[in-house]
């Protein structure tokens, strides 16, 4: 990113903002002009584009307001679920947390809902990559 090591590194899986600030320094224009401009450097757009855009300028948050799924942290205020979902038969995450999902999940007008082979998810993934693709063309 160009960026002195001790910049940190922002995570974007939970941004606390100030929305009339965002727009009055435009931030959206500036993340995608800085995804455009640095393609070949980026995995996780949102978060490479923040980071340079706020270099040094955020605030980080308890790291339990973020916790991903395949760990363990004690009195997670937000679970993130990244990669294999818990509504699919092959999630590996966090047995605890997928039961806090599940708990929740429940009291909602989807609590019927049964967990799902993991073909699904695959062939979804497939379909999704070839119609953006396809969009290119």
């Amino acid at each position: 990113m160009g960026l002195p090591p001790e910049s940190g590194y922002l995570n974007s899986g939970l941004l606390l903002i100030d929305p009339v600030k965002w727009r009055e320094i435009n931030v959206a224009e500036k993340a995608f002009q800085c995804s455009i401009d640095n393609i070949e450097y980026i995995s996780f757009a949102d978060q490479y584009s923040l980071n340079v855009i706020f270099n040094q300028q955020w605030k980080e948050l308890d790291a339990r307001w973020n916790c991903y799924a395949q760990n363990d942290t004690p009195d997670p205020y937000l679970i993130h679920f990244t990669g294999m979902k818990p509504i699919f038969k092959g999630y590996s995450g966090n047995s605890r947390y997928k039961e806090q999902f599940f708990f929740y999940l429940d009291q909602t007008p989807w609590k019927d809902f049964t967990v799902k082979n993991d073909m699904l998810r695959l062939m979804k993934k497939l379909y999704n990559k070839v119609t953006k693709k396809l969009k290119r063309i």
